[in-house]
């Protein structure tokens, strides 16, 4: 008896359909376990100069070294959970005496100033000119806290709103490298 055309091709669809699911298994493994760059910054990487705008629209350059640490708050306008965060990133910036405390927006000058207006945070805020930033401090989501030496070393950076525990965190970071 002969077979028909729609069942002589099922194990050809069969082999195919097993292959298929083998390279696909393979490229999950791969892009898993390999070339996947950190999620964010790690303790001792390198912080690198930042071009940003001030609020009044000049052009210039952050070094996060110097004499000082520098504590990083990356942010977006349209954040919900980066409004919340400012009011952690104002206790913080109240209570850190001796470092820099910079506030940092990836949105353009047209959102950022009727935010900061709104929001009125106790730090300075600038906005990043480059999309080279996001890459190069690994920015995949805001809002990012980093704290960086005197070095241009990252000490540690935290992802989402801060706890109070995250923030007594901070306080101690900064007690400890003030010393």
């Amino acid at each position: 008896m002969a077979q028909s055309n729609s069942t002589k091709w099922l194990p050809v669809l069969i082999i195919a359909n097993v292959v298929m699911i083998g390279i696909t298994a393979f490229v999950l493994y791969q892009s898993m376990t390999h070339n996947r760059p950190p999620k964010y910054l790690k303790k001792g990487d390198l912080a690198k100069t930042i071009e940003v705008i001030d609020p009044a629209g000049i052009a210039s350059t952050l070094q996060p070294q110097g004499s000082t640490k520098t504590l990083l708050f990356v942010f977006s306008t349209s954040c919900p959970a980066c409004i919340g965060n400012i009011d952690n990133w104002n206790i913080l910036d109240t209570t850190v005496s001796g470092s820099r405390v910079i506030g940092l927006s990836l949105d353009g000058i047209e959102s950022t100033l009727p935010f900061v207006m709104a929001h009125s945070p106790s730090f300075d805020v600038y906005i990043s000119r480059s999309k080279e930033f996001v890459l190069s401090y690994k920015v995949h989501s805001v809002p990012l806290t980093v704290l960086i030496d005197k070095d241009s070393k990252v000490i540690d950076s935290w992802s989402g709103v801060l706890t109070s525990d995250d923030i007594d965190e901070i306080r101690s970071l900064l007690m400890a490298t003030n010393s």
